[in-house]
C-alpha cells in the first residue's frame, strides 16, 4: 500500500497526504472505507498509524505536514495525533464520491 515518496517528495499539506494513500487502494478497499463505523475506523487506525507516522515523517522532518496536522487537531479541538488526522481526511474524501475517480 505504501511506495516511497522520497523521490517524489514528502506530501506537505493533509488533502496530498491523503491523495496519495487513496491512489494506493484498491477498489475494494475505497469500497470498504467508504462505510466504517467508529469502531472500524478506530481498527483500522490502530493498525495503520506507524506506517503513516513512518512513511511521512510526521515527527522526523516533515515539519510542514505535522504542522498542518496540529493546526487542523487544534481547530477540532482534537489532541495532536497526525496521523489520526490523515486518515480521517481519507475517509472524508472518500465520502465525497465526486472527488475520486476508479479506473479499473
Amino acid at each position: 500500500m505504501f511506495r516511497s515518496h522520497n523521490s517524489l517528495g514528502l506530501p506537505q499539506t493533509i488533502d496530498q497526504a491523503a491523495d496519495l494513500l487513496i491512489s494506493d487502494l484498491l477498489t475494494d478497499h475505497v469500497e470498504a472505507m467508504a462505510s466504517l463505523n467508529d469502531e472500524e475506523f478506530e481498527s483500522l487506525y490502530q493498525g495503520v498509524a506507524p506506517y503513516l507516522i513512518d512513511e511521512f515523517r510526521l515527527w522526523s522532518g516533515n515539519d510542514i505536514l505535522l504542522d498542518a496536522c496540529i493546526e487542523a487537531s487544534n481547530a477540532c479541538g482534537e489532541s495532536p495525533d497526525p496521523a489520526r488526522i490523515i486518515l480521517k481526511r481519507v475517509v472524508e474524501r472518500i465520502g465525497d464520491t465526486e472527488g475520486i475517480i476508479i479506473i479499473t
